[in-house]
């Protein structure tokens, strides 16, 4: 495999040689958009290849498995950062894993960090954290989406929810996905755009 998808691929089949318990085997937690950014570059028969045992969505309920490693690759959202903490915040039950290797799609905040800096029983079993920049879904050598079908009507609809904040969010969201697909590509492009007048717009 060549191309985009194969240096996704590589990338995260990387990750999952990494990852290398004293068992030899390790269970690998995704979130609903890690899955797809995972599945359109691998094959299920290349990660269990390289001892993961169990495929999981961290969204659902889970049996624990505190003797296991845990590998998360998953999105830098609040709703995956808290069931990450919350799998080792545990108290009476225990941690789910027995370790952590936490793997995140892009950039996380300050504010993440700190959450996953002070939950007790996740930093102390907390083995590595990475950003893999990798917030786009190759689908093919030279094909790629980032997953925003709602983006045009934000940005241009005359009908799209009123508000700067909106379109500015959006317009992050699109730049920040566009950021991890240049890195993924060891490109550094030249962005040429029109200045902005006084009225805010182009």
């Amino acid at each position: 495999m060549s191309g985009l998808r194969g240096l996704v691929k590589d990338r995260i089949m990387a990750v999952i040689k990494e990852v290398e318990p004293e068992s030899g085997w390790k269970v690998l937690l995704v979130d609903h958009t890690s899955v797809r950014i995972m599945s359109a570059a691998c094959r299920m028969f290349d990660v269990t290849e390289e001892g993961v045992t169990l495929v999981e969505n961290i969204e659902i309920s889970r049996q624990p498995m505190p003797d296991m490693e845990a590998l998360y690759f998953i999105t830098p959202t609040v709703e995956s950062v808290k069931q990450l903490c919350s799998d080792f915040g545990r108290e009476k039950q225990g941690p789910m894993y027995d370790a952590a290797h936490v793997y995140f799609t892009s950039h996380v905040s300050d504010e993440l960090l700190y959450k996953i800096k002070t939950t007790e029983g996740l930093i102390s079993r907390l083995k590595s954290l990475k950003e893999l920049n990798l917030e786009f879904i190759s689908l093919e050598s030279r094909a790629f989406t980032l997953e925003l079908p709602d983006a045009f009507h934000h940005i241009y609809s005359p009908s799209a929810p009123i508000g700067a904040n909106r379109k500015q969010e959006m317009e992050r969201r699109i730049a920040d996905k566009l950021l991890t697909l240049c890195v993924t590509l060891g490109q550094r492009p030249a962005v040429r755009y029109k200045k902005t007048d006084e009225g805010g717009l182009l």
